[in-house]
């Protein structure tokens, strides 16, 4: 999923993330997308999640949100069961979406993101 956008992850097998030079690719699950006022808002909070792959999206997204310009690359995944907290990816639709940091609580983990416009 990084590989094609020549991106490098720490955790092989369970990244939501990786990062190159200034630039993050996250992946984000299509059901947490909402229309907000004209906006596609994403919205997620990584409480209390102590897996590889989510302390690694945290990593990315607090280095974008302190060292960069809040923009992200996201990868748009289809879960097979959206109820399960442990979600396989049903499909995969690689990142040509830019999204812009507008929250970021570095306590708790919970963020917000706004796609831009094309």
């Amino acid at each position: 999923m990084f590989r094609a956008l020549r991106h490098q992850t720490h955790q092989r097998r369970s990244s939501w993330s990786a990062r190159e030079d200034k630039t993050v690719v996250a992946n984000l699950w299509q059901d947490r997308f909402e229309r907000h006022e004209g906006r596609f808002i994403y919205h997620d909070t990584l409480t209390g999640d102590t897996r590889p792959g989510v302390r690694e999206l945290f990593s990315n997204l607090k280095w974008e949100w302190e060292c960069c310009d809040r923009r992200f690359n996201a990868n748009v995944l289809i879960a097979k069961d959206r109820d399960t907290q442990s979600r396989s990816i049903k499909e995969c639709f690689p990142g040509k979406m830019v999204m812009r940091l507008i929250h970021l609580d570095l306590e708790s983990g919970a963020f917000f993101a706004e796609a831009e416009s094309p």
